[in-house]
């Protein structure tokens, strides 16, 4: 379902943003919080993770996922970091506040198994050359 449709003038530095599929949501008057949901030029090769396997905040590929009050994924270092080190109390993804984000922090055992299974599956193509 398409909300809102706008246009934006990008950037010879943003090109990259031009493509694809964006959804998202908005936040207070002018501001919108996107993300990309497809790209159109298909950069990615069959040996990159899916999205959902990264890390929001390190953009890299999760060893340890857990979940907090809002409800996303993140690496475990990442989130104890920002949540107990940092003492940030909004969503690293949303910024929603919560009192308790980081007494919220629980395993994403689910998730964890799916990476597993990638990072097996894909670490098998490699070693017989398949992609």
């Amino acid at each position: 379902m398409v909300i809102a449709a706008c246009e934006a003038d990008i950037s010879d530095d943003a090109q990259e943003l031009r493509g694809g599929t964006w959804s998202g949501q908005a936040v207070g008057s002018g501001t919108f919080i996107a993300k990309q949901t497809q790209h159109l030029c298909n950069d990615s090769t069959d040996t990159d993770p899916p999205a959902d396997f990264l890390c929001p905040i390190t953009y890299e590929l999760m060893k340890d996922p857990v979940t907090c009050a809002d409800g996303h994924s993140y690496e475990r270092t990442a989130l104890e970091h920002w949540a107990l080190t940092l003492g940030y109390k909004n969503s690293p993804l949303t910024g929603v506040r919560f009192e308790r984000l980081a007494t919220s922090i629980v395993p994403n055992h689910a998730l964890r198994k799916q990476i597993e299974a990638w990072r097996a599956s894909h670490s098998e193509e490699a070693a017989t050359g398949e992609t």
